[in-house]
């Protein structure tokens, strides 16, 4: 006697349903686990993966402007990177970062004038507040006051500038390192 495996409509409809379920659950949980939570509070120096240079103010005084400079060490180029988890109302919690300059105690933040998005240190505000996507030995810093734009080394002659933009994926400007400062 011989078996009839055919499935009805219905059934494979069925199927298929359950398999695009599946697929869409596995992108959102992937793309969801790409923002880090493993970051934490502690000293770093935060080092552009492009240049190898690390985000140093022009002086510890308020306003000053965040450069890259040749990674020394040295205490100006010591970021404490806070970590700050939030519960939402939904049962989720939020994962965000405040950036503050050891030897100033001032927090980085965009500079906001049009055609001007440089990187500054100043007093905690709402501007201090960033994602970071990725893990310490390369990250992507984004701005929560700029819609995510993100944090990335700009060559201008003579300096080198730190400015916020819309991430290139490919563009190794946007990457970070965050290197244990202890």
């Amino acid at each position: 006697m011989k078996k009839n495996y055919s499935l009805d409509k219905k059934r494979i409809y069925s199927l298929f349903l359950g398999i695009l379920t599946v697929a869409i659950s596995l992108i959102i949980c992937s793309a969801s686990t790409s923002v880090s939570t493993s970051i934490e509070t502690r000293e770093y120096f935060i080092v552009n993966a492009k240049t190898n240079e690390a985000i140093t103010p022009v002086s510890t005084g308020v306003n000053s402007n965040a450069y890259l400079s040749k990674f020394k060490k040295s205490g100006l180029q010591k970021w404490t990177i806070t970590k700050k988890v939030a519960k939402l109302k939904s049962g989720k919690t939020s994962t965000s970062y405040t950036i503050m300059n050891s030897a100033s105690a001032f927090y980085l933040r965009p500079y906001f004038v049009p055609d001007n998005h440089g990187a500054i240190i100043s007093s905690l505000d709402n501007n201090s507040i960033f994602t970071i996507d990725g893990e310490a030995k390369e990250c992507v810093i984004k701005s929560r006051a700029m819609g995510g734009d993100a944090m990335y080394g700009r060559r201008e002659n003579p300096s080198n500038e730190v400015w916020f933009a819309d991430v290139e994926e490919e563009n190794d400007s946007f990457k970070w390192k965050l290197i244990s400062a202890k």
